[in-house]
This record gives structure tokens, sequence and C-alpha cells, in this order.
């Protein structure tokens, strides 16, 4: 598009304007979709499969903290009883507590496992119920009652 213009000395001036429009790749558009739903405002109604995944994530994530709680520990106990007797091997007194501190660190690793299993089992006796049901609903599986 051009325009003749007269600026303010009388003489005339030329302008162009040009456009250019460049579609988004298909990469770019997902995206931006992707980018878009992390902004958009939560619904309050939450999916069958979002409550599915909600409820196995909390049967789960409990047991892991405890075993990997218990694991740190244990680890940490046995690096400072391991610490205690390298520290002074002629101290009897500290060498006899560094054994005593790395055998109670071996105790907590060993069972950070069992209990981590146990933690597991019993959130899924918790939950099960709920879960079963949510699959079968989400699967299709849900049984027709008719009265």
């Amino acid at each position: 598009m051009q325009e003749n213009q007269t600026n303010e000395t009388g003489q005339g001036s030329e302008e162009k304007y040009s456009y250019t429009y460049r579609a988004l790749t298909p990469s770019e558009r997902r995206e931006a979709e992707g980018i878009l739903r992390e902004y958009e405002p939560e619904s309050g109604v939450e999916s069958d499969f979002e409550k599915l995944n909600r409820l196995e994530r909390r049967v789960r994530i409990v047991a892991e903290i405890v075993g990997l709680t218990l694991g740190v520990a244990g680890i940490l106990v046995f690096g400072g009883g391991m610490s205690a007797c390298l520290l002074n091997p002629d101290n009897v007194g500290l060498f006899a507590i560094g054994c005593i501190l790395g055998g109670a660190g071996a105790a907590l690793c060993a069972l950070a496992y069992p209990i981590y299993r146990y933690t597991l089992k019993k959130r899924k006796e918790k939950y099960g119920d709920e879960i079963r049901r949510l699959c079968k609903k989400v699967l299709g599986k849900e049984e027709q009652t008719t009265d």
C-alpha cells in the first residue's frame, strides 16, 4: 500500500507498508496449547481417571516416603558409626560406639524395604475398594444393576 503525504515543508514523501504473515508450525501450536493449559483455571470437576491417578499416587507416595526416609536415615547412622570406628581406632570406647551405631544403621537399612512393603500393603487395603471401583468405571466394566 502506498500513500503520498505532504510533510510540513510541503515536500511529498512516499511511505511503504508491508505485512508478512507466518502460520505456526504444528509443534509450535502444540507447545502454545500446552502453555495455555497450564495457565487456565482448573475446573472444579475431577474426572474419574484423574481421581484414579490421584488415589494411586496417594497409595504409593506415602510408602515410598517411609521407605526412603528409613533407608537414608540408616545410611547416615551407619556412616556415623563407620566414621567413629575409623576416627581413632585406639580408643576402645569410641570404637564400641561406632560398632553399635554401624549395626543400628545397617538394621535400619535392612528394615527399610520390609517396612515399605508393609506400608504399601496397608495403603492398598485402605484405598483398594475405591481404586477397583474407579478402574471398572473408567474401563467401562462397571456392573449394571437392574431392579
